[in-house]
């Protein structure tokens, strides 16, 4: 399979788990997320640790820049959000699985609080 194709099945099976687990903001407004960017030219795929939104106050733009400075060029970032933790990482261990399965490396990028 196309390394772009399988990024778009990652993509897919992600919004279909999501969707089918009826995955919304909580009522109490916090989130958990993670962060994913595939480097198709590499076969990799970076991704983070799950986080509360709220507590680490970031998303996307602080993956890109912790990326960024370690010199690493991605093709696009998702940061899949979830309910509850149990979910994120949930989603985060399908995409690890489905990334190695694909014949990608996992490369785990650890994020630190915005201060």
């Amino acid at each position: 399979m196309p390394k772009i194709a399988s990024a778009t099945a990652v993509l897919c099976a992600l919004t279909a788990l999501s969707a089918a687990a009826g995955l919304s903001r909580a009522a109490s407004g916090t989130e958990w997320q993670y962060c994913l960017a595939p480097s198709h030219a590499d076969n990799k795929v970076y991704i983070s640790q799950p986080f509360a939104s709220d507590d680490l106050g970031f998303g996307d733009g602080q993956f890109r820049k912790a990326l960024n400075r370690g010199g690493v060029s991605v093709d696009d970032i998702q940061c899949p959000r979830a309910e509850t933790a149990d979910a994120i990482a949930a989603m985060r261990r399908y995409a690890i699985t489905f990334n190695r399965d694909s014949g990608n490396a996992v490369i785990f990028i650890r994020l630190n609080p915005v201060e």
